[in-house]
This record gives C-alpha cells, structure tokens and sequence, in this order.
C-alpha cells in the first residue's frame, strides 16, 4: 500500500487537478526529475529542477501533492 501510495502522490491534487496544465507538463520540463522511493521503515521523495525553474510554484505543486492528493478513481484504475 505504501509503494502504491507513492506512485499516487503526484498524480493529482486539489489544486492542481490532472486537468491543470502545469501539473501536465511538471515532469517533462528537461532537466527536472521527480523520484520517489519506498522502503520497509520510509518513503523517500526528491526533486532536481534545472536554475531557471519557477521554484516557487514547483514548491506549491509538491506541498499540494503532500497536503491534498486525489485520489480518485480513473487515477486510481491507471495506476493500477
């Protein structure tokens, strides 16, 4: 349920909804990774963003992810 839940976070948030654009287009920018990592005792999340990353909005997507996720269920049945 843990690993599940990882692959789940930044699927969408209330906020920023599967629909929003730059939720969409996050993870494609070059240069950015977001990875995600489970363990037995932790979950483990880290970004990289090229210099000229609008940080402060890619701060506000990821806390949304943490604060708010969504998980409903057409996110669900893709991830499964």
């Amino acid at each position: 349920m843990s690993h599940f839940g990882e692959h789940m976070m930044f699927q969408s948030s209330e906020k920023y909804n599967y629909l929003y654009p730059f939720t969409n287009n996050f993870y494609s920018i070059k240069g950015n990774d977001l990875k995600g990592k489970t363990s037995d005792s932790y979950q483990l999340y880290y970004i990289d963003m090229p210099f000229n990353f609008n940080y402060e909005k890619a701060m506000d997507v990821l806390s949304e992810a943490f604060r708010h996720p969504l998980y409903s269920p057409e996110l669900i049945k893709n991830e499964i």
